[in-house]
């Protein structure tokens, strides 16, 4: 698919609602696996003047390969729809940051005891609760973790055999 025909899919999809929405001119996006078509009022297109402009839409993202739409809105940038369709195939889930998901993917990467401080650290336990959930860790479970962590705590966490996610909302 095309830039140009992503394009010429959102001006039929805009038609089909009303005659008041246009596609902008050069403002189309691409990514591995989308295009992010913006569009405008053509008054606003036309003249340029603020007492046209439209708000709360966003771009429309078009499958490259299904040609599926999704209109957007303008809650997050278009970058960011974008980044979460390449990354879960829906513009609208993103990962929720205030919840990181840790698990123990390689138990050799460190010692145990490092392993356990690094839990106690980035979880605010004491010794025996931290001891507690690394065991839980050991067995294949996850903790989750509802405080921020420093970027050297995550890099720890990674190089000492923890996998990190953020669950999605």
């Amino acid at each position: 698919m095309t830039a140009k025909e992503a394009e010429e899919i959102v001006t039929k999809d805009l038609e089909a609602e009303s005659d008041v929405f246009a596609v902008i001119p050069n403002s189309i996006l691409e990514s591995e696996k989308c295009f992010a078509v913006f569009y405008q009022t053509k008054k606003y297109i036309e003249t340029g003047s603020f007492e046209h402009f439209a708000i709360g839409q966003g771009a429309v993202l078009v499958d490259k390969i299904t040609k599926k739409i999704y209109h957007t809105g303008s809650g997050r940038p278009a970058e960011s729809y974008i980044k979460s369709y390449e990354l879960y195939g829906d513009p609208f889930l993103e990962e929720d940051k205030s919840r990181l998901n840790v698990e123990l993917e390689d138990s050799s990467l460190g010692s145990r005891l490092m392993q356990i401080q690094l839990i106690k650290a980035v979880t605010k336990l004491g010794v025996s609760d931290a001891k507690k959930v690394f065991e839980n860790l050991m067995r294949g479970g996850s903790v989750i973790i509802l405080n921020e962590i420093t970027d050297e705590q995550r890099n720890q966490l990674i190089e000492n055999g923890f996998k990190l996610s953020y669950p999605l909302n």
